[in-house]
């Protein structure tokens, strides 16, 4: 009986387990600075961590590529501020247990606004790897 109990217990969470690192360890946040009376100065920060992510042989060692995707648009006129790609390639060492985060800046002059902001992650080699933000910000 327990046997049978341990096999439907593990028959119910296996889609959980199967799916468990589909997304990708990717975070982002961002600051406002005043720039002039129509417009700020905007910093967009990423952290992305390796772990999880396609390896590639390249001839100084081991690499991860990463695409970073970022669209600000106006919500009242729905033109793009920004609709841009980023590929980031950086050196890993594999047998290096605690794999270090990679993090960047990314700025624009972003006209004062209601606006659409979307991010997202993914591995280079294995796009399914992959998160996502969407928010809505105020540009006063």
């Amino acid at each position: 009986m327990k046997m049978q109990v341990l096999a439907l217990i593990l028959i119910l969470i296996s889609p959980f387990l199967i799916n468990a690192q589909k997304e990708l360890n990717f975070e982002f946040d961002y600051a406002k600075f005043n720039n002039d009376s129509s417009s700020v100065y905007m910093e967009l920060y990423y952290e992305l961590n390796p772990n999880g992510m396609t390896l590639i042989q390249s001839d100084n060692g081991k690499i991860i590529e990463a695409i970073i995707h970022l669209e600000i648009s106006n919500l009242e006129t729905k033109s793009f501020i920004v609709n841009k790609d980023w590929k980031l390639k950086n050196e890993i060492n594999p047998a290096d247990s605690l794999m270090k985060s990679y993090s960047g800046v990314l700025n624009f002059i972003v006209p004062k606004g209601k606006y659409s902001l979307l991010i997202s992650a993914s591995d280079a080699k294995d796009p399914k790897l992959k998160k996502t933000y969407k928010e809505t910000i105020s540009v006063l």
